[in-house]
């Protein structure tokens, strides 16, 4: 599936107001009529080894929405899927990346180390392994609606 294919299923799901400009690996959704605005945290990617598109969906979780003194790895992902609305069985590839504190320019920084350490959120993205011309529809275009996914909203 081509990016013009691509755009032509995903227009009918696309609420007014949002739109897919195209990106570095694929698509990515966008906010208002301006496609220099950042990316909601949705997108579709190809794979060079398997034909088809690919729905990319990230989800930041800020370290408060956690009511415990250590959080492990289980328990950001089921959080992060039910953020998401992913349903229950749906198979994904699952990325998560570690932010500790802020830069000057008041924007996150992520962490390598590994261990034990004061984290204040994390991006979760999942890729479900079925083509996007699997998917429910209906979840395609609930997570087109709702993005960006952030918990708790800093707005």
């Amino acid at each position: 599936m081509n990016i013009e294919e691509t755009k032509a299923l995903l227009a009918p799901l696309t609420p007014e107001g949002r739109h897919w400009v195209a990106g570095d690996d694929g698509l990515d959704l966008v906010i208002g009529d301006d496609d220099d605005n950042p990316t909601v945290g949705l997108g579709i990617v190809t794979d060079d080894e398997k034909p088809g598109a690919y729905l990319l969906a990230s989800v930041l979780l800020f370290a408060e929405i956690f009511d415990a003194e250590e959080v492990d790895e289980k328990m950001v992902l089921e959080r992060a899927a039910t953020a998401l609305g992913l349903p229950e069985g749906l198979d994904c590839e699952v990325g998560i990346e570690v932010y500790s504190g802020r830069d000057d320019d008041g924007a996150l920084i992520q962490v390598e180390e590994e261990g034990e350490l004061e984290v204040d959120a994390f991006e979760v993205c999942f890729s479900p392994d079925a083509d996007i011309s699997s998917l429910d529809p209906k979840l395609l275009t609930r997570l087109i609606a709702d993005a960006p996914f952030i918990l708790p909203s800093e707005a």
